[in-house]
Protein backbone atom coordinates (compact mmCIF):
# COMPACT_ATOMS: atom_id res chain seq x y z
CA UNK A 1 0.00 0.00 0.00
CA UNK A 2 1.27 3.76 0.02
CA UNK A 3 2.64 5.46 2.06
CA UNK A 4 -0.84 7.45 2.36
CA UNK A 5 -2.92 4.70 2.63
CA UNK A 6 -0.96 3.41 5.38
CA UNK A 7 -0.80 6.73 7.16
CA UNK A 8 -5.03 6.93 6.45
CA UNK A 9 -5.40 2.83 7.65
CA UNK A 10 -6.07 3.54 11.05
CA UNK A 11 -7.77 6.11 10.29
CA UNK A 12 -11.92 6.64 10.65
CA UNK A 13 -13.51 6.98 7.61
CA UNK A 14 -16.39 5.80 5.19
CA UNK A 15 -16.72 4.20 2.26
CA UNK A 16 -19.89 2.77 0.52
CA UNK A 17 -20.64 0.03 -1.66
CA UNK A 18 -23.88 1.44 -2.65
CA UNK A 19 -23.01 1.83 -6.51
CA UNK A 20 -26.67 2.50 -8.12
CA UNK A 21 -30.27 3.52 -6.41
CA UNK A 22 -31.52 -0.31 -6.46
CA UNK A 23 -28.76 -0.96 -4.23
CA UNK A 24 -30.66 1.17 -1.56
CA UNK A 25 -33.05 -1.29 -1.44
CA UNK A 26 -31.08 -4.75 -0.66
CA UNK A 27 -29.09 -3.07 1.88
CA UNK A 28 -27.40 -6.14 3.77
CA UNK A 29 -24.59 -5.60 6.30
CA UNK A 30 -21.30 -5.63 4.59
CA UNK A 31 -18.56 -5.05 7.35
CA UNK A 32 -17.06 -1.61 9.56
CA UNK A 33 -17.10 0.13 5.95
CA UNK A 34 -13.49 1.89 7.20
CA UNK A 35 -13.92 1.50 10.89
CA UNK A 36 -12.63 -1.97 11.72
CA UNK A 37 -8.49 -1.19 12.31
CA UNK A 38 -9.87 2.55 13.98
CA UNK A 39 -11.60 0.60 16.25
CA UNK A 40 -9.01 -2.28 17.28
CA UNK A 41 -6.77 0.41 17.18
CA UNK A 42 -8.72 1.72 19.83
CA UNK A 43 -9.10 -0.67 22.30
CA UNK A 44 -5.24 -2.33 21.36
CA UNK A 45 -2.17 -2.27 20.01
CA UNK A 46 -1.42 -2.45 16.76
CA UNK A 47 1.53 -2.28 14.14
CA UNK A 48 1.82 -2.24 10.15
CA UNK A 49 4.67 -2.99 8.24
CA UNK A 50 3.69 -2.73 4.63
CA UNK A 51 6.10 -2.61 1.05
CA UNK A 52 4.89 -2.09 -2.39
CA UNK A 53 6.55 -4.32 -4.81
CA UNK A 54 7.85 -1.22 -6.74
CA UNK A 55 9.73 0.42 -3.65
CA UNK A 56 12.81 -0.11 -2.08
CA UNK A 57 11.75 0.08 1.25
CA UNK A 58 8.78 -0.15 3.10
CA UNK A 59 7.05 1.84 5.68
CA UNK A 60 5.74 0.93 9.24
CA UNK A 61 3.52 2.32 11.38
CA UNK A 62 3.49 1.07 15.35
CA UNK A 63 1.56 1.40 18.23
CA UNK A 64 3.28 3.21 21.64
Amino acid sequence: MSETDARMAFERHATSKIRNIDDLFHIAPWGFRGEALASIAAVSQVSLKTRREEDETGLYRGGE
